[in-house]
């Protein structure tokens, strides 16, 4: 057979048609197993996983004083109970909802046009699209949010509506921000459904068990949690983040975000002519704006990976758009959206994690006896406890900002006990080096900045290493002498909470 008899465009759009669908799960699956479990866990999912090592009982109580929802700390909490809460184990559950979530979206495009390549091809891009990568190796639960929405947008167009209320309640027990979903699917669900939906309000009505807990979680993040205020240019970012997500070079982020808005603004120009797409309109753009209305007008709730499925709509737009364009229009649109696409792919399997595993190794092959090691934050106690003992560890105690990142209720349940033993008393207690770990981030705490400082003015400093410098986080060990001449005069702001 010759070789240009079976490169011919119509042997490779047969071939395609054919297989197209196995590959794409294919490529889905290689890129999402492939190195699950190199990296070490950085703070999100060494929560998860301390959560998973509780007893059951602790479990739910410090699930309860967290910010989520059960759902995907329960299947994590099982996956650890049957496997180990090794890396691999712990993200497995996000990387087969990963892989499971691209053959839900060729079902729900197969479901809304019945055109088999923009479905084929859809999935292709979803298989590779690295903000999906990115969480599919993650041990949290947003692809399983991902595949939730696809789901019950999948059997909305089915009409079926005990699948698609199950769906938005499982939402619910996913994840507090999937509200924002759940209203605009629950609103496309009672009109294409009308009376017919009614019958099955009560499996829905489930998730009221657990809103009492959630009104409490809200709190937690309205009372100064972690998420910070943003402008309105974070609205137009989290397309950016949801799609191409973040580890994009620093040369290259403007010209990405410059191919995602043009792709998306020729996309929703060419969407409005088609009707079937209109449900991926809502689930692209409402919840975006739902979420930052409310954190304008409320409390700051905007955080980029929940509207990770909106950005999956957002996907599947440019797909269609490219789909349907003239031949010239979409060779032209590809030309500039595949190299920064590639980019972005490489930069997900170029850039690492943190290795928080060999920092706290590092740390703990360096620690004698007199020496004790002082957290200024909580993160780096959650970072940091999975990979070493934590014997004569102490926290500065939180004072309402990104190193409160954990409830009372959570620490409690997490073992964290607290004691009233000032700084100074270390000295009295033995201790002559102080291993200071200090925690800077974006919306850290100025008082909680001005204690480490005093601590810093009062001692001699010995070693200062800066381990992490990026825009989002540094992370600075730092050894100090506590002998000092007029340590009994020194009073300190705070006291510390011992860890146990």
């Amino acid at each position: 057979m010759k070789l240009s008899k079976l490169l011919s465009s119509k042997r490779i759009s047969s071939f395609f048609t054919r297989h197209g669908l196995l590959s794409a799960l294919l490529l889905s699956s290689g890129f999402r197993l492939g190195g699950l479990g190199i990296e070490c866990l950085w703070y999100d999912e060494a929560f998860t996983s301390l959560i998973s090592d509780l007893p059951f009982d602790r479990a739910l109580m410090a699930i309860a004083g967290d910010v989520h929802p059960p759902l995907y700390y329960l299947m994590s909490w099982i996956m650890a109970h049957m496997a180990g809460n090794s890396e691999l184990t712990m993200r497995l559950p996000a990387a087969l909802f990963g892989i499971l979530s691209c053959y839900q979206l060729y079902l729900f495009v197969m479901a809304i046009s019945s055109d088999k390549n923009l479905a084929i091809w859809s999935t292709f891009v979803m298989a590779v699209l690295p903000a999906q990568l990115y969480y599919s190796q993650e041990a949290r639960g947003y692809t399983l949010l991902t595949w939730l929405v696809l789901f019950a947008m999948t059997s909305i167009v089915q009409r079926k509506w005990l699948r698609s209320t199950c769906a938005l309640a499982l939402l619910m027990f996913t994840h507090n921000l999937a509200v924002f979903y759940v209203a605009v699917l629950g609103v496309w669900m009672l009109l294409r459904g009308r009376g017919a939906v009614v019958r099955y309000l009560p499996v829905g009505m489930s998730y009221l068990a657990w809103l009492p807990v959630a009104f409490n979680q809200f709190g937690a993040v309205g009372g100064g949690f972690w998420i910070v205020d943003h402008g309105i240019g974070q609205l137009a970012y989290q397309s950016l983040f949801t799609t191409l997500g973040f580890r994009l070079p620093t040369w290259m982020q403007m010209h990405a975000a410059l191919v995602v808005a043009a792709l998306t603004l020729v996309s929703v120009w060419q969407a409005r002519r088609e009707r079937y797409l209109a449900p991926v309109l809502a689930v692209a753009f409402i919840p975006p704006i739902l979420m930052y209305t409310v954190s304008t007008a409320l409390l700051p709730v905007f955080l980029e990976r929940a509207l990770l499925p909106s950005g999956v709509m957002l996907m599947l737009m440019w797909v269609a758009m490219i789909r349907y364009s003239a031949h010239k229009n979409a060779v032209a649109i590809l030309t500039v959206a595949v190299p920064v696409l590639v980019v972005a792919i490489v930069s997900f399997v170029a850039v690492d994690r943190d290795d928080f595993q060999s920092f706290a190794q590092d740390i703990e092959s360096r620690v004698e006896d007199g020496d004790a090691i002082y957290h200024t934050s909580i993160p780096s106690v959650i970072f940091l406890s999975r990979y070493m003992s934590m014997e004569h560890n102490y926290i500065m105690p939180a004072v309402g900002d990104l190193n409160q990142s954990l409830t009372d209720g959570t620490k409690a349940a997490m073992g964290l006990k607290q004691l009233e033993v000032p700084v100074s008393d270390l000295h009295k207690m033995g201790y002559k080096r102080l291993w200071l770990l200090r925690t800077i981030t974006p919306s850290s705490n100025q008082d909680r900045l001005d204690d480490v400082d005093t601590i810093l003015d009062r001692y001699t400093v010995i070693n200062v290493e800066r381990v992490v410098d990026s825009s989002l986080e540094k992370f600075d060990v730092i050894l100090l002498d506590l002998s000092l001449p007029n340590f009994e005069a020194i009073r300190w702001p705070h006291p510390a909470m011992y860890l146990r």
